[in-house]
This record gives structure tokens, C-alpha cells and sequence, in this order.
């Protein structure tokens, strides 16, 4: 699948991952924090993203790229993506079908996660990863 992208375009691709990661990164460090909040660190859902005009092994690949980098900072809970397919699969639900703020916030209720990250991953000629963090308890995106 990934012989199949030009080499340009991986590397584009890597580049825009790269960014989007350092962002959402950059934006969870920055929240002043009390001690005990701290400790009590966010749990975070990074759910399935879509793939639009390219292969969904691509927007798996972004996911869990970003995936890794936030467990990789250390600052984060991370439900992995069996744990939340388990519970998708109890209460009968598609992750795939979340593609909004709303959604996203009711996912992130019946996971208890704090933060639910969705995206999509986008060919028209180029690369584009869309990546939206959604707060589950206001209900809004809070980085895009």
C-alpha cells in the first residue's frame, strides 16, 4: 500500500503528521495545571480516522502515528483502539460514524475519556490530515 504513494508524497504526508502531532502536543503542555492534576493525567480516545479518495490503511497509519507520539509524551492516558473497539462493539456503535464535535463528545462519555481525537486523511493530488481534539465536557472542538 505504502509502495503505491510516490515518495514525495509519503514525505509530504510525514511532514503534515509531524505538525499536527507537535500541535496537539504543544497544546496539552502548555494547560497550567495543579499538582493533583498532574497526577490525574487526561484520558485521551484516538478513534478511527476517515479516509477520503485514498486507502484506509493510510488513515490508520496517520492514527496511530499520532497515537504513538501522545503515549510517547508520557503526559497522557491513551485508551487503545481495542479497548475502545470493545466498548464501540457492547453498545453496538461505529467510531467511523463520529465525525463531529457532538458525536465525538458522547463517544468520549461512554469511553470516560477526556479528550477524543478525530480526523480524516485527505487525497486531492496532495496529502491533507485533518485533525480535531474534542473536550468531552464542554462538548467543542478545542485544537483543529
Amino acid at each position: 500500500m505504502w509502495m503505491m504513494i510516490s515518495r514525495i508524497s509519503r514525505i509530504k504526508l510525514f511532514f503534515t503528521v509531524i505538525a499536527g502531532m507537535m500541535l496537539i502536543t504543544a497544546f496539552f503542555s502548555v494547560q497550567t495545571l495543579s499538582a493533583e492534576a498532574v497526577r490525574a493525567r487526561s484520558r485521551i480516545a484516538v478513534v478511527n480516522f476517515a479516509a477520503n479518495n485514498t486507502e484506509g490503511g493510510v488513515a490508520r497509519g496517520v492514527r496511530n502515528s499520532v497515537e504513538i507520539s501522545l503515549f510517547k509524551d508520557g503526559s497522557f492516558d491513551i485508551l487503545e483502539q481495542s479497548q475502545v473497539d470493545v466498548i464501540l462493539r457492547e453498545r453496538k456503535l461505529q467510531a467511523m460514524e463520529c465525525r463531529d464535535a457532538a458525536c465525538a463528545a458522547r463517544l468520549g462519555q461512554l469511553l470516560k475519556a477526556d479528550y477524543v481525537i478525530i480526523g480524516s486523511v485527505d487525497r486531492l493530488g496532495n496529502y491533507t490530515v485533518n485533525v480535531k481534539v474534542v473536550n468531552v465536557r464542554e462538548g467543542r472542538i478545542v485544537i483543529s
